[in-house]
């Protein structure tokens, strides 16, 4: 009978951190929105993925040899 209880009362625990951390997350990432402000319209940009945009760096080869 204590087992049943200290389980209940364990999984009550980790059920209520669990939604705490579910409402927190949802807070943190809101949903995409329908209008300018998307990843799909900034992505599908042209322009703005060229300004954004980084080329990457050439690296410098080593030479071989001595010096």
């Amino acid at each position: 009978m204590k087992r049943t209880i200290v389980i209940l009362g364990l999984l009550t625990a980790l059920l209520a951190t669990f939604a705490i951390t579910a409402a927190q997350v949802a807070e943190a990432q809101p949903a995409l929105q329908a209008d300018d402000e998307n990843c799909v319209t900034c992505h599908t940009d042209k322009e703005t993925l060229q300004a954004l945009a980084v080329e990457p760096e050439d690296e410098e080869e080593l030479s071989e040899g001595e010096g």
